[in-house]
C-alpha cells in the first residue's frame, strides 16, 4: 500500500484535549522502552524512546482541511447516535505515546509526559503501527494514526465517551481521504 492509516480512541492529556477530540500522532513511541533500575535504594525508571514522525505533507494536509472548520463541523453536528461533548469538536496533531496497558494513573502519566512535555495522548497500537511503516524499506507507506480522546486516563475511567470517538476519528479519515489524494 502507499497509504496507511488507523483510528480508534485515546487517553487526552488533561489541559491538551477535550473528550472527542481528534489526536494525530506527531511522533508516536513506547512509553515503556527503556530501563528499570535501582537508584538511591528506589525503583526509578530510565526512558529510551524511539519517537516516529508524522510525515510533514500529510500534517500540513490535515492542518489545512482542520482550519476551515466546515470538515469539524460537519463531523460534530453529523453525530446522532446520543450525547456529545457540548464544545467544538478540535484536531489536534501531536505527540501520542503507545503502551501495553490501559491506563487509569495520574502519576504514569506524568511519567509519560517527561518523555515528551507537549504530549497530547496515550493510546496502545500507533507506535507498532507507525514503526512496522517506517522500517518497511524503500517503498513504505505513508502512515497516519487518528485516534480521538474517550478519557483521561484517570480512575474516573469509564466506555461512556468511546463509541463518539471512535466515530469523530474515522469520520476524520473519511474527510481526510475524499479531500486528499495520495500516490
Amino acid at each position: 500500500p502507499s497509504f496507511l492509516a488507523m483510528t480508534g480512541i485515546a487517553a487526552g492529556v488533561v489541559g491538551e484535549a477535550n473528550l472527542g477530540d481528534i489526536l494525530v500522532a506527531d511522533p508516536s513511541w513506547d512509553w515503556g522502552s527503556g530501563k528499570l533500575t535501582i537508584k538511591d535504594g528506589a525503583v526509578k525508571f530510565l526512558s529510551e524512546p524511539v519517537q516516529i514522525p508524522l510525515d510533514p505533507e500529510i500534517s500540513s494536509r490535515m492542518r489545512k482541511l482542520a482550519l476551515s472548520r466546515t470538515c469539524l463541523d460537519e463531523i460534530y453536528t453529523a453525530w446522532k447516535d446520543g450525547t456529545r461533548p457540548p464544545h467544538d469538536l478540535q484536531l489536534r496533531i501531536g505527540p501520542i505515546a503507545s503502551g501495553a496497558v490501559v491506563l487509569e494513573d495520574p502519576a504514569t502519566v506524568e511519567l509519560i509526559r517527561t518523555q515528551n512535555r507537549k504530549t497530547i495522548g496515550i493510546e496502545m497500537e500507533a507506535f507498532g503501527v507507525m514503526s512496522a511503516s517506517f522500517y518497511a524499506g524503500k517503498n513504505r507507506p505513508r502512515t497516519v494514526v487518528i485516534k480521538s480522546v474517550c478519557d483521561f486516563a484517570d480512575p474516573q475511567k469509564n466506555n461512556e465517551w468511546q463509541t463518539y470517538a471512535a466515530y469523530t476519528s474515522a469520520a476524520f479519515l473519511d474527510k481526510f481521504l475524499q479531500h486528499e489524494a495520495f500516490t
